[in-house]
């Protein structure tokens, strides 16, 4: 049976937000229309966003969001709606009290971000957790557009209608970010030397000590625990690595990719899983240093290459994902905050982005991370403790069916540098999300 959606205009702005809605997580079969004079001839189930009843359609009143044209400040009042956190309010009293349509597009886009000043991020210039309307109101962590939908469905179903709907299944995808392969091997003599001084001077004896007995072959590499990791895995396309190809820097510590460590441990990763660019810190919003980077990856694995995560999650809307749209990339996994664990754009359902400067949608999908283990560090939040935070995202993701996406790094996975068994947590949450039996 076919929702009909009625409202008095149809822009990119109300395509693009139903659509996700009802096609990308309820998956109903819908259509919508400007006549009034369908809409009030319609059997079928009917949805009237618009000021107007029409008949015992589902009536969901407007805030006027989604018929502006650009960028206004918004100053929203966060209710209840029967548990769940709602805004705006439009209709008080009544079974859908607030524009679920609008304050899903808001969070969805990132709205919020485009209208933030610099005084509300930090030193990399990405924008803070803590100036979010979900961190504000508390809900940062739930996937709240997934679950209006689904109320919204119920209510929908609550007429008689019984809407039919193909149920989709949680999935779950693993990423790690290879920021540095190795602790100490395969950096070239100066910097070798340069790091080896900077332990003596700063006093931190053992590491040099380590350092030595590494380079000396008496000791393995810390960070080289790939034998350890790679067989237990998730076969491709749920393990992606983001593979960093720039050159040194303040921020950036890669291995240099033409090395022939690098190489041969790049290319076995691409035999395997699906490899990702990781655009170094200093290629933020510089298009021609993204592109060389992710040429140079592209020449060493020697295929095509469609995935990106920023470094340092850097991220500025639209531009960088303008970049990457340019370049080729077709899916990001940038979407989460680096100092905390949750929802950035309130959903746990991947999303085509919408550029809101240009008025419509980018050729890109976006994939939401509600875990990071660099987070959860920043946070105080100790390995032991750390699964029971990572089984709190998994269990409200497997809730609406949604996709469940987590970063890893090597470094912090190895313990050497923070210490805290994070392999343990690591395999805790492999061995939880194989019990749902979607892992292999």
């Amino acid at each position: 049976m076919e929702l009909l959606i009625y409202t008095r205009r149809v822009n990119p702005r109300i395509e693009y937000i139903f659509r996700f809605i009802f096609k990308d997580i309820l998956k109903l079969s819908y259509r919508i229309t400007t006549s009034i004079t369908e809409a009030q001839g319609y059997y079928g189930p009917l949805l009237s966003y618009s000021h107007q009843q029409i008949g015992k359609s589902v009536q969901v009143i407007p805030h006027g969001l989604l018929t502006e044209i650009g960028v206004h400040h918004h100053s929203f009042e966060v209710t209840d709606w029967n548990g769940l956190p709602s805004f705006p309010l439009t209709a008080p009293d009544t079974e859908i009290p607030f524009d679920i349509f609008s304050a899903s597009f808001y969070l969805l886009t990132r709205y919020e971000e485009y209208t933030s000043s610099r005084l509300n991020s930090d030193k990399h210039s990405r924008y803070s957790h803590l100036m979010s309307i979900a961190s504000k109101n508390n809900f940062l962590h739930l996937p709240i557009i997934d679950l209006w939908a689904f109320r919204f469905l119920e209510i929908l179903n609550k007429r008689g209608y019984s809407l039919t709907s193909k149920p989709r299944k949680f999935n779950h995808i693993v990423t790690f970010d290879l920021d540095s392969a190795y602790a100490f091997k395969h950096k070239g003599l100066v910097r070798v030397a340069l790091s080896a001084i900077k332990s003596l001077v700063s006093g931190a004896k053992p590491d040099f000590i380590r350092r030595f007995k590494v380079l000396a072959g008496l000791k393995p590499d810390p960070f080289d625990i790939y034998d350890e990791l790679i067989p237990i895995l998730p076969s491709t396309p749920q393990t992606i690595w983001f593979i960093h190809s720039g050159s040194w820097g303040s921020y950036d510590k890669p291995i240099p990719i033409h090395s022939d460590a690098m190489k041969n441990l790049v290319q076995s990763l691409g035999e395997k899983f699906r490899i990702g660019i990781h655009p170094s810190y200093n290629s933020f919003l510089n298009e021609n240093r993204t592109r060389d980077e992710l040429a140079v990856l592209v020449d060493v694995l020697d295929q095509a290459v469609g995935c990106s995560r920023q470094h340092y999650l850097r991220l500025s809307l639209p531009t960088s994902y303008r970049i990457l749209v340019k370049l080729g990339v077709t899916e990001d996994y940038t979407m989460g905050y680096s100092e905390t664990i949750g929802f950035r754009a309130g959903t746990c359902t991947p999303f085509v982005f919408f550029d809101l400067l240009a008025e419509q949608p980018l050729n890109l999908k976006v994939y939401p991370f509600q875990t990071m283990d660099s987070a959860m560090i920043l946070k105080s939040i100790k390995a032991d403790d750390a699964f029971t935070h990572v089984r709190q995202m998994i269990d409200i993701v497997q809730k609406v069916n949604g996709t469940f996406v987590s970063v890893w790094h090597v470094d912090y996975l190895s313990g050497y540098q923070n210490g805290g068994n994070w392999f343990e947590v690591f395999k805790q949450t492999l061995s939880y999300l194989k019990e749902d039996g979607n892992g292999n």
